[in-house]
């Protein structure tokens, strides 16, 4: 029976409970048995039987809050981190929509010229950390593009 999920088998606390099904020994033991072992929440490093800890929580609330205002300030400079990572990558992502608006409009004009059958007028591509890029690599690939509707599919490449 040693398989078998449902085979009952008494806490190895000995906390009284004789027939608890295997598959839920494990739920018993970190979550109700009141001779479980656990660590205090609060970061006292306090280890006390679970039944004991109401007690432990009561007699230590001053030390208990002096832990947690040790902790505000760290908490605190990593919500200010967050928020000043959310604020660049709304302003990166201001940049990034500006930028499509603007190639979207390049490619409306170029389509409306094609079917008025003027020729291909250029387009700008943006390229992107191009100085970095030019001290870095040996060599900067641009996003691929085409020639014309149905044209050649090409990429620009600068050493």
């Amino acid at each position: 029976w040693p398989v078998c999920k449902k085979y009952p088998q008494p806490c190895p606390n000995e906390c009284g409970e004789e027939e608890i099904e295997r598959q839920h020994l494990k739920e018993h033991l970190e979550q109700t048995c009141p001779l479980q072992v656990i660590q205090c929440e609060f970061g006292c490093n306090a280890q006390l039987q679970r039944r004991q800890m109401p007690a432990h929580m009561k007699e230590n609330v001053e030390t208990h809050l002096s832990l947690v205002r040790k902790e505000v300030p760290k908490l605190q400079n990593i919500v200010q981190q967050q928020a000043d990572l959310i604020k660049q990558m709304a302003s990166q992502m201001k940049q990034q929509e500006d930028r499509i608006k603007q190639q979207e409009e390049q490619v409306k004009r170029a389509f409306m010229q094609l079917q008025q059958g003027k020729p291909f007028p250029p387009m700008d591509i943006i390229m992107d950390d191009f100085e970095k890029c030019k001290k870095s690599c040996a060599s900067w690939y641009s996003p691929p593009f085409y020639t014309h509707i149905g044209g050649y599919k090409m990429r620009l490449k600068v050493d």
